[in-house]
């Protein structure tokens, strides 16, 4: 009652203290009793009417007297305020719609209930559904008591954590650890917000005893080092901390980092870690591929595995991941998706289990993880199909007693278009089922007692159990039920064309009917549900385009139920920054900032668009991965500011033309753009195509034949290879502040200044001109004698000789049929042959002692080692007339167009049998074989 109390008077002081001219405009106010007056008369009403639910209430704007209807009770006056209560919903549904229907009434509405951001536990005494779903309350219950639980601490290796906090402040032992780079380098308080969100879930599923300690070692854009992190981990092990999460990954292997972990856990550390978030196989990903973690995926409310969630053997088990609420910095909370919510639950239960057993060893701890973990409702195609689910509440060790089968509901979790009767049956004889429509867990003192049908007509997470004497409860059976519902046609205005043009109704889980006044939905039109507090919504199949403005800051719309859209117009969602669900897979066209702003979107998978207009998909914070498999044309920021805490996975498999920032502000760590032919310029000559993405790491580009523009990768610190063998050339700031990026570019001419720290470049001889104004520390990979070559010896630049790369082991005989055989060994350049489409393995050869030489052979086969290759040029059968003719042959392996060479060796079948002749360190049978073949 307080609060809303505080609420009113805040809005009227605000409105009352601005200057006269501007409260003419903003209010009319036209009092006829004070403030103070107005405001005791509205506690009045509040009071006698405390128990009634306040949208029963109505807030009416009007500078005329108005219509009391059916009321209870008025508060006028004020302001041209009235607030109006009645004595229950339907008078009040019926009010508002006449109300709004009146050309005198400048607007009215129902009110609601606002808080402060204090904390709010959704699921019981929990913040999300993944509280439940590993059984952290049945759990507990085989605890005897939580007064003489030990102290165990978990280390979590992040962006640190919000010190002040109100879930953490007082499980939190303070390292004041800070190697990140930004913040205060003598305290692990988090400016970013992933290591706090982390630190919630932790907290959230653990009981008092067990304390959190930062070890911030990433900084405020979500990113790390290798070597950072490896310090924190010892820093972590110093501290003798119990448990370690790290949800945090990036490509490859990174031998420090398993070393540091292989000694925690042979201290006795459990170290839980994500798996990630590129739906591939997590082992291409450290430290999700280090063998001594607990590797987490990730499951949904609904038991599925999210198609971004990396799968594999390394995959120890799965958890909860997708819409986890938490803490975030600020003191506030908020959902948050990924592998990064799904490890801090598997740490918090290893923590539980230390909790019950301090003595446990890490292997302990993953065995009855895993032995306890769930069969989850996997599909064949799921991700992780093979892996089990945590669930500790079902410990076998512990259990003393057989568990109830958990009670069944004769309608599946999912979206109705009409209110249903929920039914819920139990096979278990002379049992009682307990069930919530709250979202928390159903207990005997939290839940009713089921004895009929439950009517659910509106959006409802159901939870039952059942409880039977001598056997420990079933486990909770868990529905959500999204519930749209149809407004009277009279609420719609709807044109000849089937678009719907106005809505007068308030229903926020809206069913769009298939016909009105008999005519065929087709649209919604511009701005009928903008700014509007609509918060679920249905289409039916035969509308497919929706108008401009349509859904514009509908900021409580979190799903959109449609099979068809097939157009979205103009700034069509844009600010809808709950939207966490919509299907778009059928969508052709797609208007500017169509989805800007949506920061709780977190897929998008289409298969019909071909182009993405302005902004239509920016500052998509949540977003964990987008694919467009037809994409050709992205224009103006169309895909910029994707993702916030978690890497992005961008699919652009045959987009071929990228305007000025496209891709830029972006959480991505690889770009493979296969068919990528243009990046479009500003009139500036500006690209900032993939600007300042601070996790960008690798960039293909396999056919783009133009230079790299401008300021293309300008702010990408983190970029490491960028791989364009048919660019021809790139510009002046290119890659101003871009960290050090390795370019391979053998088609390139021109290389202006590039303003990075280093840049190595891989050339060929028709790099003619370079220029350095910038001073950036330049390394040429090229043939000798280029221009490329005399450029870096005059400026004093590291130059590689690509013509020396590869090398020759000299010459053998093979016995058995007269052969000579030249050997050659190639160091493997991984971060190029990964990523190439072709390498080729070859010789250059020519009979006699020359360096002309004509003839080509590409070789057939070569053995790789660990980081190098071998292959072998050889001759056989040689005649003994030819024993004394000599060959020379050099090596080569072309990757995508650059030849790295050996050095030219010439030898004979003679010479070579001459010298093992000579060689006193082989064996006598052996020199015999050889005279044998020389005298024959």
């Amino acid at each position: 009652m307080k609060k809303s109390l505080c609420v009113l008077l805040s809005i009227l002081l605000v409105i009352i203290s601005y200057p006269t001219s501007i409260k003419a405009v903003a209010l009319n106010i036209t009092p006829t009793i004070t403030l103070d007056k107005f405001a005791q008369e509205f506690i009045n009403m509040q009071e006698e009417y405390e128990d009634e639910p306040v949208s029963n209430r109505l807030i009416v704007k009007s500078k005329y007297d108005i219509n009391e209807l059916d009321s209870v009770d008025i508060v006028e006056g004020y302001g041209d305020l009235h607030i109006v209560q009645f004595e229950n919903s339907e008078s009040a549904s019926e009010a508002l719609e006449y109300y709004n229907n009146n050309n005198r009434i400048e607007y009215a509405e129902a009110d609601t209930t606002v808080s402060t951001m204090e904390t709010s536990f959704p699921y019981g005494n929990h913040l999300s559904w993944g509280s439940d779903s590993i059984g952290v309350d049945d759990y507990l219950s085989y605890l005897d008591s939580f007064d003489s639980l030990p102290e165990i601490i978990v280390g979590i290796i992040d962006t640190g954590i919000d010190v002040d906090h109100e879930l953490l402040k007082d499980r939190l032992i303070r390292t004041y650890y800070n190697t990140s780079g930004t913040g205060d380098s003598s305290s692990e308080d988090d400016d970013q917000g992933h290591g706090t969100h982390v630190a919630g879930i932790i907290a959230d599923n653990t009981t008092d005893n067990v304390k959190i300690e930062a070890f911030k070692c990433m900084n405020s854009d979500g990113t790390g080092s290798d070597i950072n992190i490896t310090l924190a981990i010892y820093a972590a092990i110093e501290n003798d901390v119990n448990v370690i999460n790290m949800s945090i990954g990036g490509p490859g292997q990174n031998a420090s980092m398993e070393e540091a972990i292989n000694t925690a856990v042979e201290r006795g550390i459990v170290v839980s870690v994500s798996a990630g978030n590129n739906g591939s196989n997590a082992n291409k990903y450290h430290p999700a591929n280090i063998d001594a973690c607990i590797t987490v995926g990730a499951i949904d409310e609904y038991d599925c595995g999210p198609f971004w969630t990396n799968y594999g053997e390394c995959v120890d088990i799965v958890a909860p991941g997708v819409a986890i609420n938490s803490s975030i910095i600020d003191n506030k909370y908020i959902n948050k998706s990924g592998t990064s919510m799904a490890s801090p639950f598997v740490a918090a239960a290893a923590a539980l289990l230390f909790s019950y057993n301090k003595d446990y060893s890490p292997t302990d701890i993953d065995e009855i993880l895993k032995e306890n973990g769930r069969i989850w409702t996997h599909t064949d195609t799921e991700p992780n199909r093979d892996k089990k689910a945590l669930y500790i509440g079902k410990i076998n060790s512990f259990q003393q007693k057989e568990r109830a089968d958990k009670p069944t509901f004769n309608y599946v979790a999912g979206r109705y278009s009409e209110g249903i009767y929920l039914e819920i049956s139990t096979c278990e004889e002379n049992a009682e089922i307990y069930y919530t429509l709250d979202g928390a867990s159903a207990t005997e003192y939290t839940g009713t007692l089921y004895t009929e049908p439950i009517l659910i007509n509106c959006p409802t997470l159901v939870h039952a159990c059942v409880f039977i004497e001598g056997k420990y409860r079933s486990l909770q059976q868990v529905a959500q039920y999204y519930i749209t519902t149809l407004d009277a046609e009279s609420m719609f205005e709807i044109s000849e064309d089937g678009i719907i043009t106005d809505y007068f109704g308030n229903n926020n889980t809206l069913t769009i009917p298939d016909k009105i006044n008999n005519i065929t939905v087709r649209g919604i039109g511009a701005g009928v549900f903008a700014r509007s507090n609509i918060y679920l919504i249905k289409f039916p199949d035969t509308l497919n385009v929706v108008k401009k403005n349509a859904f514009e800051q509908c900021k409580k719309l979190t799903a959109v139920y449609a099979n068809n859209i097939k157009v979205i117009e103009d700034y069509g969602f844009d600010t809808c920054s709950s939207l966490e669900e919509i299907d778009l897979k059928e969508l052709e066209n797609v208007g500017k900032h169509a989805f800007d702003g949506c920061i709780s979107l977190s897929s998008v998978y289409n298969e019909c668009l071909t182009e993405i207009s302005e902004y239509a998909f920016c500052w998509l914070d949540g977003l964990i991965n987008a694919t467009f498999t037809n994409v050709k044309y992205v224009e103006w920021e169309g895909l910029s500011g994707l993702g916030d805490m978690i890497t992005v996975s961008l699919n652009l498999p045959n987009v071929e033309i990228l305007e000025p920032g496209a891709i830029s502000h972006s959480i991505v760590t690889e770009l493979y753009l296969p068919k990528l032919k243009e990046l479009r310029t500003a009139a500036s000559g500006e690209g900032v195509q993939f600007a300042y993405c601070p996790c960008l790491e690798t960039v293909i580009l396999s056919v783009f034949e133009g230079t790299i523009p401008k300021y293309a990768f300008e702010g990408s610190s983190k970029l490491n290879m960028v791989y364009v063998p048919k660019a021809t050339g790139m510009e002046e700031n290119s890659f101003k502040y871009a960290g050090s990026p390795t370019v391979f570019a053998p088609s390139a001419t021109i290389l202006k200044s590039v303003n990075c720290r280093h840049l190595t470049i891989y050339a060929t001889g028709a790099l003619v001109s370079i220029e350095n104004d910038y001073n950036t520390n330049i390394s040429v990979v090229a043939s000798q004698n280029t221009y490329a070559a005399h450029w870096a010896e005059e400026n004093g630049c590291d130059f590689i000789n690509s013509d020396n790369m590869t090398n020759a082991l000299g010459g053998t005989i093979r016995l058995s049929d007269s052969g000579l055989r030249f050997g050659f060994s190639w160091d493997n350049i991984a971060e190029l042959e990964n990523i190439a489409d072709n390498v080729e393995y070859g010789f250059l050869y020519e009979y006699g002692e020359t360096t002309e030489l004509n003839r080509k052979k590409v070789a057939t086969n070569h053995i790789d080692h660990d980081g190098y290759t071998t292959f072998n040029l050889v001759f056989t059968n040689i005649p003994k007339a030819n024993y004394d003719t000599k060959i020379s042959a050099r090596a080569y392996v072309c990757i995508d167009g650059m030849y790295f060479y050996s050095n030219i060796i010439t030898r004979s079948f003679e010479g070579v049998a001459n010298a093992v002749l000579a060689d006193k360190t082989i064996d006598e049978k052996t020199k015999e074989q050889v005279r044998v073949i020389l005298e024959a």
